[in-house]
């Protein structure tokens, strides 16, 4: 999908990033995403949504025994 797309669907707590660069960027920051995502990046159409509640190891799956 593309920057804007990405932008749109990520969640508050999520970040964006894309696919071929190991970089995230995460939405809720003091700096918006349209100022801290460079804009070579921002022509890219390989974006994703990363929402960390989707690994096993979150702590909303966390417990103590």
């Amino acid at each position: 999908m593309d920057y804007e797309q990405a932008k749109d669907i990520c969640h508050v707590r999520s970040a964006i990033f894309r696919s071929s660069k190991k970089v995230k960027y995460w939405k809720d920051h003091i700096i918006p995403l349209d100022i801290r995502v460079p804009y070579i990046d921002k022509q890219a159409i390989d974006w994703q949504e990363y929402d960390p509640r989707d690994n096993d190891d979150c702590s909303l799956f966390m417990y103590n025994d």
